[in-house]
């Protein structure tokens, strides 16, 4: 049970404005258009597959109101969830719907989802008034328009994974000589129209995010092994030809992209901790020893850019914290997929406080793909923020209005830092 000084320090930090670095919120439709897009989001269908309820029952052929009838008998079995007390919160503070989800009851819900949805000035009221979400980074592609009306409330993060992964790379070849017009034949004319499509971007990007799996290794990459690699690639060799060179054409580019954000001064998210894809479609969290081995040297050289880690795996979160105590450059945010649930945030938040300098640490980003999910996510967040600040002033480190100043750093001040966010005037 919380006490006065608990409630207090909960009520202010509920009122901190906060920043979310990551969503894949689409600016063309950035709300809930119907219940299904609320209560089947992929953290919520998961749980329900694994709690019993069989796969077909959300098919794609399948209508909206069909998938959540199909779903909601299964709801019980994962009341138990964090996932779960996200949901609710969305659906009372957000709807006013307090009751039980029945057959009964959620066409109901679902017209006033539909009705909200209709409201031009929904997404506005949900991030700004209910959640306090000054700014949402969007994921986008480099090879599509950046161009964003959304008063301001939206930031584009360019999503490179595709680019450095060289199972895409001839397909998204192909597709960067249409857009430039220009033919590509070496890895000089690749870097030079990646360059060209980023600068020339509508609307400038503040950073670049990747997701690293097993076997993604930064090595320092020989130009002509990788120019042969790319060549025989573009070729139509079969890519299970080359699969021993594979990770240093995968370098090469990953080195293109990194001068990139060097010249622009674009920060770097690096996700770590999911492996994928599994078969049946599936991601799972996983644990290497030599993760982050070869990336010791990437941080070195490219001392002048800054890279934010985001984890979904809590085993290594001490080897993280280290390296961000070691390198200038390096920093920290948020907890991403199977690391988003109270026992991980509150070991991972406490174990960044004792470790690392408070200006490294971002508190949150949603991974939402609606705005009312970026306003349950960060219910949660905030919750569990205030449950180790208090623990922190409990036990006598940190005075109450401390415990203030950190919240205000990790939720608005450190990303506005580490993004630029103030110097941009975005």
């Amino acid at each position: 049970m919380f006490s006065k000084v608990d409630e207090k320090l909960e009520r202010e930090i509920m009122e901190i404005p906060a920043i979310d670095i990551h969503s894949h919120i689409s600016p063309a439709s950035p709300k809930a258009a119907h219940l299904s897009d609320i209560l089947l989001y992929h953290y919520i269908a998961t749980e329900l597959i694994t709690a019993g309820m069989p796969p077909s029952l959300l098919k794609e052929n399948l209508s909206d109101e069909e998938k959540v009838k199909n779903s909601i008998p299964y709801f019980k079995r994962i009341e138990n969830t964090a996932t779960y007390w996200s949901l609710r919160r969305i659906l009372e503070d957000l709807y006013g719907f307090k009751e039980e989800l029945t057959l009964n009851n959620w066409e109901r819900l679902d017209k006033e989802v539909q009705r909200r949805a209709e409201d031009s000035g929904w997404t506005e009221f949900v991030l700004k008034r209910k959640a306090k979400i000054e700014k949402t980074f969007l994921t986008c592609i480099p090879e599509e328009s950046n161009e964003l009306t959304s008063k301001g409330m939206f930031v584009p993060a360019l999503r490179i994974d595709n680019w450095i992964n060289p199972f895409y790379l001839r397909e998204n070849t192909l597709t960067l000589e249409k857009i430039t017009d220009k033919s590509i034949s070496s890895l000089e004319d690749l870097a030079s129209g990646i360059k060209k499509i980023i600068l020339g971007s509508k609307r400038k990007s503040v950073c670049l995010t990747a997701a690293f799996g097993p076997g993604v290794w930064a090595e320092s990459p020989d130009g002509r092994i990788a120019q042969s690699l790319f060549q025989k690639l573009m070729g139509k060799e079969p890519i299970t030809e080359l699969l021993e060179g594979l990770n240093i054409l995968s370098s090469y580019i990953l080195h293109v992209f990194l001068d990139i954000a060097r010249k622009l001064g674009l920060t770097f998210q690096m996700m770590f901790g999911v492996r994928r894809p599994l078969p049946v479609n599936k991601e799972l969290s996983y644990f290497d020893l030599r993760m982050f081995e070869s990336f010791y040297q990437l941080f070195d050289s490219y001392s002048e850019v800054k890279f934010d880690i985001f984890l979904a795996s809590v085993v290594h979160s001490q080897e993280v914290n280290v390296i961000c105590k070691k390198y200038p450059n390096v920093y920290l945010a948020g907890y991403w997929w199977y690391a988003f649930y109270p026992i991980y945030i509150r070991r991972m938040l406490k174990e960044r406080l004792e470790i690392v300098p408070a200006n490294k640490i971002s508190g949150f980003f949603s991974d939402a793909y609606v705005v009312e999910w970026s306003y349950g996510k960060l219910c949660l967040i905030r919750k569990e923020l205030t449950r180790v600040l208090s623990e922190k002033v409990k036990e006598g480190y940190y005075s109450e209005s401390y415990t203030l100043e950190i919240a205000k750093l990790l939720l608005n001040q450190n990303p506005r830092d580490i993004y630029n966010l103030n110097k941009e005037k975005i």
